[in-house]
């Protein structure tokens, strides 16, 4: 993963086709009926939210390693009924 960027598009894959998004937070990418959204929370930091009909169905915090080589990736993925799993 390289830096992102919240004033220019970043695409991200996962698995499924490149999502192209802003780190900003508003900008949000269709695919499979559902949004992504990606907020820079530090120089080596994202918080990634997709939902899929207003709902949150997935939000995680990414942090990149100081040497760029590792990426953690704490996630929360949640049901139709809104309870969480992670």
């Amino acid at each position: 993963m390289s830096r992102a960027s919240a004033a220019t598009d970043n695409a991200f894959d996962f698995g499924v086709g490149a999502e192209t998004v802003a780190a900003d937070g508003h900008r949000s990418a269709r695919l499979w009926w559902t949004t992504l959204a990606v907020t820079l929370e530090g120089p080596d930091a994202l918080k990634v939210v997709r939902k899929k009909d207003g709902r949150v169905v997935v939000s995680a915090n990414w942090k990149l390693s100081k040497d760029g080589s590792a990426l953690s990736d704490d996630f929360t993925t949640f049901a139709p009924d809104g309870s969480p799993s992670n």
